[in-house]
């Protein structure tokens, strides 16, 4: 039983919130990533850490929507399967509280790809007196012997 099942705690609904993951994938290109605002961020540290592409996803979506997405993206190639998500066991997780809480997995890849938290590439949120914020590293630097770049600075 999670935290929220817990005497006199608050579960929030969160399901019917936007869904984004399952139009949310998206290539990244290094000659068309805008590469002065927080729009083109994520795929700009995207591109600095190897990857092909970002997902973006909503607080009210689970792994298994998802998996799903990434899924019916990798069946789209003509060339085999070019996406691979870092997540949760179980489907019914959200990753919002998976990965504030370090993202460990031992059976998605964590091992090889790092920790949930190693995979945030940008947050965006409402803060309990209702501003709207979005931040993430905007610059960092690649360190010899590790597998990610190193985030020297944070905006948004």
């Amino acid at each position: 039983a999670g935290s929220s099942t817990k005497k006199d705690t608050l579960h929030i609904n969160m399901n019917r919130y936007t869904p984004y993951a399952p139009t949310g994938l998206s290539d990244c290109d290094a000659s068309t990533v805008d590469q002065e605002t927080l729009t083109g961020q994520p795929c700009r540290l995207s591109l600095a850490k190897g990857k092909p592409a970002v997902i973006r996803v909503g607080g009210g979506e689970n792994w298994d929507k998802i998996y799903r997405a990434v899924q019916q993206a990798n069946k789209e190639q003509t060339d085999g399967y070019k996406y691979h998500a870092v997540g949760a066991g179980s489907g019914t997780v959200s990753p919002m509280g998976w990965t504030f809480q370090g993202g460990l997995s031992g059976s998605s890849g964590s091992r090889m790809f790092g920790f949930g938290v190693d995979q945030v590439l940008q947050v965006e949120m409402v803060l309990p007196n209702g501003e709207h914020v979005k931040f993430g590293p905007t610059k960092w630097e690649v360190v010899q012997g590790y597998d990610v770049p190193k985030t020297t600075s944070v905006s948004g």
